[in-house]
């Protein structure tokens, strides 16, 4: 069995508007990190509806993250983690 609080949902191609729901199932499974992908539509609309709508109860971050504008993108949107797919040292710095 699975220990939840090390567990990353992924939610990659999600609209905002199907997003509280997913996190909502989420956290009455005591899942509370998740990421959102920004190849989803949309994403920073997603990340910050989440945001303000779940608080501090939610470890939010941006997955798919390739460039430095993204992480800046990320950041302005309210993600706390970022996740990136390469070693991009501008990403990573």
């Amino acid at each position: 069995m699975a220990i939840n609080s090390q567990v990353i949902a992924i939610l990659r191609g999600i609209h905002p508007e199907d997003v509280n729901q997913h996190i909502r199932c989420l956290l009455d499974n005591d899942i509370s990190q998740v990421e959102i992908t920004t190849n989803s539509p949309d994403w920073q609309s997603s990340i910050q509806g989440a945001v303000k709508h779940f608080g501090p109860g939610l470890n939010i971050g941006a997955g798919t993250v390739v460039n430095s504008r993204k992480v800046d993108e990320s950041i302005a949107a309210g993600a706390r983690f970022i996740l990136t797919p390469n070693l991009n040292p501008q990403v990573i710095a």
